[in-house]
């Protein structure tokens, strides 16, 4: 597996438990996906938040993740569709 297709994956992870919690804590994303590090998960955020399909927020001792527009992103990602094309759902 290419670096790019292991963080593809794992973007489509994180994006497939934002279709079951619409927010979630950092730390709860960390316990649920054990088999990965901080940094390959906030590296997988920011390049979800970049592309408008999450949200951080800093809390005091945490970061809220909110999903935003979950269907669409998977799709853009799938088909390798520019983000700017897609429609708002």
């Amino acid at each position: 597996m290419t670096a790019q297709s292991v963080s593809h994956t794992l973007e489509k992870r994180i994006l497939t438990l934002g279709r079951q919690r619409p927010r979630m804590m950092f730390t709860d994303l960390a316990l649920e996906m054990h088999d990965c590090t901080w940094h390959r998960l906030f590296a997988a955020l920011n390049r979800l938040q970049q592309d408008r399909a999450v949200e951080l927020i800093a809390c005091r001792t945490d970061y809220e993740i909110r999903f935003l527009r979950i269907d669409a992103r998977i799709t853009i990602r799938d088909t390798g569709t520019d983000s700017s094309t897609a429609e708002e759902s």
